[in-house]
């Protein structure tokens, strides 16, 4: 019986491959024995399709522990006007003090400093960017949302004007802001180094959080990866002669940084205006935008799932789902009806599972059998594919399945949703072992897929054995 057992299994993967070809001539369902397993062990292959409904659904808000984050406004004939500001925190010092007393005790200045790596849309358009110091306590949140009533009472500290293209390279903005918030840091340091030993006491001591918006300006949005207070002061020395005699004065300048790090939660809002219309049933098309706004959601009934289920059922049947592969089909608009470009990859699972999905750091290598990543979008081949995910409809219908003697039915239908993604840890390719993780696409991008009378074709071959 073990050596039966072995080569009904390895009978069962040729016959799924078999069945899909198959399939193409004759959708009915073939019968097919080997001459080395018992008369009981015949497989029954049938290939199906399933026709997932597809609609636009409204994202309230994504999870990110980064850093990155953005920063602008951008505006999209196709996918509506989109907007981005943040609260940040910055890191505490534990032991912290100037190493040189400032000349006259007083510092000189102090900036804000933004990092980012890249950006979306003109890159030659001037914005101005204004800095606030937040005085009210700030959520210990991971998620975006409306960061408006924390910006109560919050004190203007400067503002300056950029472009994105700058430079090549490593990208900055220096924002002036007033200095007597770096005075606030070396009087502290002094008096009061106990505000810099924990979190908690430098928030409630000397900085909440600053506020960063783009007041004016649109048509680019910065991806900033990192936000510092930087403090400027000068200092002096005794300059020497070879002998040891003190024969000048020279002043040198110094500076101090704090930044924001993952450790801190980041308080993020992304506006999406204007995409009422894309939330609208639609037959033709379904939208997904990132950073946030809209995603697809892909529902297959159950109606459709019990009509597969009940096929050659009986209470000895047992059935595998061998191959379903989903491809999503691009629609790129004519030029210039969209600035945003489809993001490199969709990850699909789900749509109860996404919260939980991201709090724990998961992703489609430790949730092989409910998360699934596309492969890298092609503007050449204009579709996202997710190979073979007939793990995640075997698994929705062992979870939801009510089975008796007489009758088997599927109580729940399949939700799945499909969101952007970014990789963690590797470079490129969705089977690359040095990807650790996957996160919500903390970039401007918007893709529409198209649907065939408001439905996803899925072609699926399952089999049936006793």
């Amino acid at each position: 019986m073990r050596i039966i057992k072995q080569s009904f299994w390895a009978a069962l993967a040729a016959v799924a491959m078999g069945a899909f070809v198959f399939a193409a001539c004759n959708d009915n369902a073939s019968k097919v024995g080997f001459t080395t397993q018992p008369k009981d062990e015949v497989l029954t292959a049938k290939a199906d399709t399933f026709l997932l409904s597809a609609q636009t659904v409204e994202v309230p808000s994504i999870y990110s522990r980064s850093t990155y984050t953005l920063l602008g406004q951008l505006s999209d004939p196709l996918f509506g006007d989109l907007r981005s500001s943040y609260v940040t925190r910055l890191r505490h010092a534990p032991g912290f003090k100037f190493a040189h007393e400032p000349e006259g005790k007083k510092i000189d200045s102090a900036f804000v400093e933004i990092s980012y790596s890249s950006w979306a849309g003109d890159s030659t358009l001037w914005a101005k960017a204004s800095i606030y110091e937040v005085t009210k306590p700030l959520p210990d949140s991971h998620y975006s949302g409306d960061i408006r009533s924390y910006l109560q009472g919050a004190k203007r500290l400067g503002s300056g004007s950029y472009k994105a293209e700058n430079k090549t390279g490593d990208h900055f903005i220096y924002i002036p802001v007033d200095k007597a918030i770096g005075q606030r840091f070396y009087d502290a340091s002094v008096q009061h180094p106990e505000y810099f030993e924990s979190q908690k006491a430098f928030e409630e001591n000397l900085l909440r959080g600053i506020y960063v918006e783009s007041s004016t300006g649109s048509g680019c949005m910065l991806s900033v990866y990192s936000t510092a207070l930087l403090i400027y002061y000068t200092y002096t020395v005794n300059g020497k002669t070879a002998d040891g005699k003190a024969d000048s004065v020279i002043h040198r300048r110094a500076s101090y940084r704090f930044a924001n790090t993952s450790q801190l939660y980041l308080s993020q809002q992304f506006d999406h205006a204007n995409r009422d219309e894309l939330l609208k049933p639609n037959s033709k098309y379904s939208f997904i935008t990132s950073p946030l706004g809209l995603a697809t959601e892909l529902t297959l009934t159950k109606e459709d799932l019990n009509r597969v289920v009940r096929s050659g059922w009986s209470p000895k049947t047992k059935r595998l789902f061998n191959e379903a592969k989903l491809t999503l089909p691009v629609d790129i608009p004519a030029d210039g009806r969209t600035v945003l470009q489809p993001p490199k990859y969709l990850l699909l699972l789900p749509a109860d599972s996404v919260k939980t999905f991201f709090e724990t750091g998961q992703s489609h290598l430790t949730q092989p059998d409910v998360a699934f990543l596309s492969s890298e979008y092609s503007i050449l081949s204009r579709e996202y594919n997710f190979g073979n995910i007939s793990k995640l409809i075997t698994q929705h219908i062992e979870n939801h399945k009510s089975e008796t003697s007489s009758s088997i039915e599927i109580k729940q239908p399949l939700r799945l949703l499909l969101v952007p993604v970014s990789l963690e840890g590797g470079k490129s390719g969705s089977s690359s072992s040095d990807v650790t993780g996957v996160a919500h696409y903390l970039f401007p991008s918007g893709v529409r897929i198209k649907l065939d009378n408001g439905k996803i074709r899925l072609g699926i071959v399952h089999t049936t054995y006793e």
